[in-house]
């Protein structure tokens, strides 16, 4: 291929659709130690804790846990290359991928890591 700005023989067009998908589950209860003013009381196999009454609304022994929303990025991008003088498409590619958001590294890495694998399929003369 010979780069002609005036006259291309094809042109190269690309879709990309970037949607924000979200999972809901439930997150495993952390339990914490019991509150520092708390007494023991010997029981007859392990040791018992109580919170006084005027402390147990305010500082309550166990936590029952919580929702965990993981945020993910769904992602697909669409190559297009166009004969100039029949207006039709010659060559298509497309991927697709699921990312999570923490682990996301950004627009410019990602294609450059997927691009090239794209191409891979392109044909040669």
């Amino acid at each position: 291929m010979v780069l002609d700005t005036v006259k291309p023989d094809c042109l190269f067009t690309y879709t990309l659709v970037l949607n924000k998908t979200y999972e809901v589950g439930q997150e495993p209860p952390p339990v914490y130690a019991p509150q520092s003013n708390a007494g023991a009381l010997p029981g007859q196999y392990n040791m018992y804790y109580y919170v006084p009454n005027s402390t147990a609304y305010y500082n309550p022994d166990l936590y029952q846990g919580s929702m965990k929303v993981t945020t993910f990025r769904d992602g697909s991008l669409v190559i297009d290359m166009i004969d100039t003088k029949e207006n039709k498409i010659i060559w298509r590619s497309s991927a697709q991928g699921k990312v999570n958001e923490k682990d996301r590294q950004g627009i410019r890495p990602t294609i450059d890591q997927v691009v090239p694998a794209m191409f891979k399929k392109f044909p040669i003369k």
